[in-house]
């Protein structure tokens, strides 16, 4: 007769896809994370040097994003591997267990042969009886009468057929415990890729990674714009100093240039007042002579009277 073998049962502990969502969850927090110390950029640096600082938060943040996401989807990935790895196991286990078990009913049936005994002789429907009494699957009334067979003594053929029903059954035990985590880690691995398929996390990652560079990009386009309303603000208020300088100076010029004219309309009223008639009249006289000279010249040298009075007025200064 065959020697049995100690058999080694290896309990199937599957992730259920509750976890998955719950892996997928804490990724989704590492995600969401933003480090204050991201955020404080150099006030005193450059437009560029913060530029170039702002880029390279929103690429790292971007980069942890994905990589948290993409690290949760390899534990996945990983996770599902090792229960294929385990199905196989269990499948290899149970193939070498109905080896076993395909002996020992090979051996009953030798033995059918042997004791010359038939699927239909009453020695074969006792042992039947006694079987479904061993397993529990018998009746009250067929307890009793297996009860009296036993009192009755058993044949030897039913004696060797029990025996090795003994001997194979741990094989049995083992083949159906098996079949139960087989079933039970094929169905945990199509719920996990029904819920990666449902819920796709990778593209998920990457909008939001791309959402971060465009936020980016924006206020880097704002710094530039900012700065650029900075530099003309500058430029504005120095042009208006100057406007004000210049007016300032203008107005000067005017006053200064009134306080002449009316110095000289004191003058020439203080010159008349104490002017005797004869010398007025000259006065008068080469006021109009030197008006005739002015006339040739503006002949010879075809001027603009405008131009001639202009000058006049500046000769008077």
């Amino acid at each position: 007769m065959r020697v049995e073998q100690n058999q080694s049962i290896t309990l199937f502990v599957g992730q259920t896809s509750g976890s998955g969502s719950k892996m997928e969850k804490e990724g989704q927090d590492k995600k969401n994370t933003v480090f204050a110390g991201d955020l404080n950029m150099n006030q005193n640096a450059t437009l560029q040097e913060r530029m170039e600082q702002r880029k390279a938060q929103a690429q790292k943040q971007a980069m942890k994003i994905v990589g948290d996401v993409f690290a949760a989807d390899k534990a996945m990935d990983d996770e599902m591997e090792s229960i294929r790895n385990h199905v196989r196991e269990l499948q290899q286990e149970k193939l070498e267990c109905q080896r076993e078990l395909d002996w020992y009913n090979g051996e009953q049936e030798r033995l059918k042969e042997v004791y010359g005994v038939t699927d239909d002789s009453e020695e074969q429907k006792e042992l039947e009886l006694l079987r479904r009494c061993e397993d529990g699957k018998a009746t009250m009334e067929e307890r009793e009468q297996a009860e009296a067979i036993k009192q009755r003594g058993l044949t030897e053929y039913q004696s060797r057929q029990l025996e090795l029903d003994k001997a194979k059954a741990p094989y049995q035990e083992t083949i159906d415990k098996n079949d139960k985590l087989i079933q039970q880690g094929n169905r945990t691995l199509e719920e996990m890729r029904k819920e990666r398929l449902k819920k796709d996390p990778m593209v998920k990652a990457q909008k939001q990674a791309e959402e971060i560079l465009d936020a980016a990009r924006d206020e880097i386009v704002g710094m530039i714009t900012e700065e650029g309303k900075d530099h003309i603000d500058e430029e504005t208020e120095e042009r208006e100093e100057k406007g004000e300088k210049i007016e300032e100076e203008r107005e000067k010029k005017e006053e200064f240039i009134e306080k002449q004219k009316e110095k000289r309309e004191e003058e020439e009223e203080e010159l008349l007042e104490n002017m005797p008639v004869t010398e007025m009249l000259t006065l008068d006289k080469q006021k109009t002579d030197t008006k005739q000279e002015l006339q040739e010249i503006l002949s010879k040298m075809k001027l603009v009277a405008e131009d001639i009075k202009g000058a006049a007025v500046d000769e008077t200064l």
